[in-house]
């Protein structure tokens, strides 16, 4: 599966350090309502890995960013994240979201 997600409407940046991984989040609304989150999470160092996370489910995705602004593109649901990493995003998530 892979879903393309353009023109969305940013909600809200957010970033700081959870768990010991950087997190960073934009909280986007599709043209559908719909709202999810970009996240990107990284440890010390690399590897940097992006995710789609909407209703506590992730989604590999990844960020083209072109002239006119960028393309989010959504793949399959990611059920082997690093459970540090994983908590690090959720307890990001639980903060940012209120």
């Amino acid at each position: 599966m892979m879903r393309q997600l353009l023109n969305m409407e940013r909600l809200q940046h957010q970033s700081g350090v959870f768990d010991g991984f950087n997190v960073s989040g934009y909280q986007h609304m599709d043209e559908r309502g719909e709202v999810g989150w970009l996240m990107t999470a990284w440890p010390g160092g690399n590897p940097v890995n992006d995710y789609w996370v909407a209703n506590g489910r992730f989604y590999n995705a990844r960020i083209d960013l072109g002239r006119d602004g960028f393309l989010i593109e959504v793949f399959n649901e990611n059920h082997d994240i690093d459970p540090k990493e994983k908590t690090a995003i959720l307890n990001a998530l639980a903060k940012w979201d209120r």
